[in-house]
This record gives C-alpha cells, structure tokens and sequence, in this order.
C-alpha cells in the first residue's frame, strides 16, 4: 500500500526553514474538525508533525485546479451568484435600513462563522439584505436542495459533508430555505441534525422560514435573527426609484405612488418588470439621459409581470359590459354599486380615516352573488371588475382541487398570493364545490375535507383583495363562510316587465329583426332568464341567416324557444306558445321525421 505523506514532509516541501509556521491541531481548527483533512497517526508523545494525514476529495481537486467552478452541486444544491450590484444605498424604508446596518455593524467584526435566522415574508427582499450582509465580507451564497437531502436518510451525513467543504473552500454561507419545503415534509429531527451538522463545521449559515411557519427546534437558536415583512406601499415606490434608476429611466412621483398602491409586486418582481422594460430600449447604457417613463407604459410592464402567475392557475375574464347593461330591479343594482363604491374608497377609510389600525388583517371584499342559472350574476361581477379597472380571473376548480391530501392547499394559497401581486378580482363560479357545508366527520377524507373549507375560509378572511363568488344552491353554503362575506345578493328570475327588456336589449340594430316579432308575448309567455334569452335569440339568429328570408321572425324565435325547453327537459304545450303552437308541433315532427331519415 502506498504510504501517505506526513506533515513534516510537506513542511520540508514548502521550505519553511525561515518562516515560523505555527499549526492548531486542535479539535477546534475547522479544517480538521470539517474533515477536509484527516491526521492518520499520532506517536506516542502527541508529535503531529510525524502523523500521516489524507485529503479530503474536494481539498485535492481544489489544490489541483485551484477553483470549484466545475463542480457539479446539482444533486444537492446551487451555487447563487448575486444578481444585484450592491453599493450603500437600500431600497427599504429608514426603519428597515437603520435595522440593516445595525446588523451590518455587528457582523463587520465577527471573528466567526456567520449564523443568520430570517423570518421571511418578502423572499427576493430576504436574498437583496443577505447579499448586503455578506458581500462585504466577499461571502457567497450556496443554496442547500433540502428536500433532496432530506428524503435520502442513506446519503444524508455524506451529502452534508460534500456541500460543508464545497462551502469552506469556496467561501460561501450555505443557505436552507424552507419557504419551499411544505411544512408537512419537514421532520424536525432530521433538520436538527441538518442544522447541527453544519454548526459544528464552522461553516457560515442563513435560515430562512416563513415568517408564520418557525420550526420549534430552531426557535431556540442564538443566531442573528431578522425579520423581512412584505415590503408597504412606500417601500414599493422606493424600489420602483431605485431600479428605474439603475436602468437609466425615470417616471413622475404620482405615477410610481399609483403604481405602488394598485399592485403587491415584491422586490424580485419588481426588477424583472423594469429590466423587460429596458429591454425594448436600445443600448440602455449608452444613453446620456434617463428615459421618461409614462403611466400606459409602465402600467403595460406591470401587468405582464404580476399576471404572468395568475394567468396559469386561472382563466382571464374580459369585461364587455357597462352598469347601463345590467337589467336588474333597482334594490340589486344598488347593492353592486355600493360594492364598487366599497372597493373605490378602501384607501381612504383605512389609511386616511385610520380604521386600518383597528384591523388586524382582511382588508379585502368578499361578496356571494346567489340566485338560478342565467340571472346575471358573472355579467355583474364583470360590471364591477370593469367599473373598478381591474382584472377579473375565473377559478377553475377543476385545477384547484385535488385528491391528494395538502395539494388543494398549496394551489389555493397560489391563487390568492398570485391574485393579491396581480391586484385583480378573483372569481369563484358555483362556488358550492368549494365552499360547501361541513360534512360530518365520517372518515379521514371528511375530516380533510373540512380542513380544506377551513384553510379556504382563512384565506379569504386575511385576503386583501376583492373576491366574488356565485352560486345555484345558496342553501348549500356553510354558514362560518358567510359569516365572513360583506355582501350577499340574490339575483331573481325576472320577472314579464324585466324579461321583456331584455329580450328587447338582446337585438343590435344591425339584426334583421322581422317587424312583426311580439316581444310582449315572449316574454308573457315563457318565464326565461336572461341566460335563456341569450341561447334562444343566438339561435334564432342562426336559423335566420340559413333561411331564404334572412329576417329573425316570430316563427323563428318561438322555433327556437321550444328548442331551449327541450334542452331543460321540458315539453312544448299550448298553453305556453297558444296560437303559435301549430307552427312549433309541425316543425318538432319535421325534426323527428329528418332524425329517423338519418
């Protein structure tokens, strides 16, 4: 076997002769506490300098090659180089900066391995302070894959140690984030000895967990503990300035202040909005002046941005319709512009009238449109959207509900941050499937069911934004969920003056509508809804522009009126289409006779 070298030897190598070398080899020294290099032997007398040692793999590739840049950390973690050019100037509010130069100050003069706990609500925030924090001292950041390492119990302490000494050699903080780890995948014992494992290799460390979500086992670390909350409305603009700035363009104060106020984007978001933005400016850099940026641009940016994530987890609903649209008894239309005057006026009853401080959290609007199919209830909730300027996003539940237990959680806690980043209305269709009485608990998937009408409802409570659901069986609807809406409206089936309207307002005047069509008799006759009349005027429009006279007649609309209540299940009478009901029999009995032809 070949015999290792000793410490003397390679003392002798370096001709160290005229320089006193003195070497700690203790266990304290972290070169050998982190086994990046092993003494084999030891005489009897405790001389070091006659002991064999080895070389940890990542110690000879890093003598031989003198950089780490090719290895490959993908299996367990990422090495992150800053995206951002860090100078003294913070993008936060003065009591944010005072607390991070506090916490600079402390660090600047630490003759030991950095240990920082953040609890995080604003993440790409948390990443532009840490890099603040450690640049300085030329410390980088490596982000450790925990779940992988985590799940593999096998390979745990040999990944650890690989990731230790890639961090002692490259000079870098190893960084556990557990905002992406679902916090039923996390074993406290095991991130016990994670953590532990890297204390004792006088490695640096950064914790970061959400800021509600604080693992009891590290609640009791004596580490640098920071909080970063999600960034105000202030603080917005402010880092809207600063990478306008950085970007060599500029905009006015009630444009940033707007922009700020209207939508929640965080720090990283924020920065991606406006480098797609100088983007589409030639040569950014060369420029000797700051590009103005008006409001319709930047708006435009923004929206790209903030709805990039709502838009794969919800359908965009576009408003086509006005408050004049709306047929509706009067008692309904004003309880939709009392919404809209609510949502209008949040900033000044909880900002300038202070009612904001009396309140926790749930700043938002959560109204409950009841009432049967067809009755107006999406077209009003696009009104409001519309009314309001603001985006409006369908749920499909069918993406949103899941069988496996916790998945119906993580997409709803998606849909709501995304929607409150995106500031638009979210919409929940037949919101029965979701928010459904509790069922007695017969089983664990009842028992977990309920769980996920409880989590949705605490969503809902501490949701900022505007949510409007609607539903065909109000009956069905837990009462604890009503409880927490501020609007609950019951849409009616109209009634003859109503449906007459609205048969009338279905027909622009480029329609070919024959003179002598008995619009009072329509709507006499056949309690339809306004969904109903939508199907049946679409229809007969249809049939008229295959017919020889090209003209929506009477005989054509009924046509198509009994063809709707065949589809509901019903069967045309006389008493319903009175003298007409010849012209619907014969044609039912030519649709047979073609049928059977067929």
């Amino acid at each position: 076997s070949k015999k290792m070298p000793t410490v003397e030897l390679v003392l002798k190598l370096l001709d160290t002769r005229h320089a006193k070398i003195n070497i700690d080899y203790s266990e304290n020294n972290h070169v050998f506490k982190s086994g990046l290099l092993q003494l084999k032997t030891i005489d009897q007398q405790g001389y070091h300098r006659q002991s064999a040692f080895s070389l940890a793999s990542f110690a000879r590739y890093f003598l031989l090659e003198g950089s780490l840049s090719n290895i490959d950390l993908s299996h367990i973690a990422e090495a992150l180089t800053s995206p951002y050019k860090i100078d003294a100037t913070l993008p936060f509010s003065q009591k944010r900066k005072t607390k991070i130069h506090s916490l600079s100050a402390q660090l600047k003069g630490l003759n030991q391995p950095i240990r920082l706990l953040f609890e995080v609500s604003c993440y790409s925030a948390a990443y532009f302070i840490a890099d603040f924090l450690l640049l300085p001292k030329h410390i980088k950041r490596v982000s450790l894959h925990y779940e992988k390492i985590a799940q593999d119990k096998h390979q745990l302490l040999d990944g650890l140690r690989f990731i230790i000494h890639y961090a002692l050699l490259a000079n870098c903080a190893i960084v556990i984030d557990l905002s992406k780890v679902a916090i039923d995948r996390i074993d406290p014992l095991t991130l016990c000895l994670v953590v532990d494992t890297i204390e004792r290799s006088d490695v640096h460390l950064l914790l970061m967990v959400p800021h509600d979500r604080l693992p009891p086992c590290l609640s009791q670390k004596s580490y640098y503990h920071y909080s970063v909350p999600p960034l105000d409305v202030a603080e917005r603009a402010t880092v809207w300035r600063y990478f306008l700035d950085r970007n060599g363009m500029f905009t006015s104060d009630q444009t940033l202040d707007f922009i700020a106020d209207t939508f929640c984007l965080d720090f990283q978001q924020i920065e991606i909005a406006i480098k797609r933005l100088a983007a589409g400016y030639d040569n950014v850099s060369s420029r000797h002046k700051p590009i103005n940026i008006g409001l319709d641009i930047l708006l435009a940016s923004v929206k790209q941005q903030s709805h990039s994530e709502i838009a794969q987890l919800a359908d965009k609903v576009t408003p086509r319709f006005s408050l004049d649209d709306l047929i509706l008894p009067r008692e309904i239309l004003t309880r939709i512009q009392e919404i809209i005057a609510a949502v209008s006026s949040r900033k000044q009853v909880y900002e300038h009238w202070g009612f904001g401080s009396r309140l926790g959290y749930g700043r938002g609007l959560a109204s409950l449109f009841a009432g049967a199919s067809g009755t107006g209830k999406t077209m009003a909730a696009s009104v409001i959207a519309g009314e309001l300027g603001l985006d409006m996003y369908r749920v499909d539940l069918s993406r949103i509900v899941s069988k496996y237990i916790g998945e119906t959680e993580k997409n709803l806690d998606k849909i709501f941050t995304a929607a409150r980043e995106a500031n638009c209305i979210l919409f929940f269709d037949e919101a029965e499937a979701l928010f459904g009485k509790r069922s007695e608990v017969k089983d664990a998937h009842d028992r977990y069911a309920n769980v996920e009408l409880a989590y949705l409802l605490q969503k809902i409570e501490h949701f900022d934004g505007v949510v409007i659901m609607t539903t065909n069986l109000s009956k069905n609807i837990d009462q604890a969920f009503t409880r927490r809406l501020q609007y609950i409206i019951d849409f009616p089936r109209p009634d003859e003056v109503y449906r007459e309207k609205i048969w009338r307002r279905m027909f622009t005047e480029k329609a070919p509508l024959d003179d002598g069509v008995d619009f009072n008799f329509l709507a006499r006759q056949f309690s339809n809804t306004g969904g109903d009349i939508k199907n049946i005027v679409l229809d007969a429009a249809l049939m008229a522009a295959n017919s020889t006279s090209q003209r929506i007649d009477m005989p054509i609309l009924l046509r198509a009126s009994a063809r709707q209540m065949i589809k509901q299940g019903k069967v045309p009478s006389p008493s319903e289409f009175k003298h007409y009901f010849e012209l619907v029999n014969v044609q039912r009995t030519e649709d047979r006779g073609q049928k059977i032809e067929d």
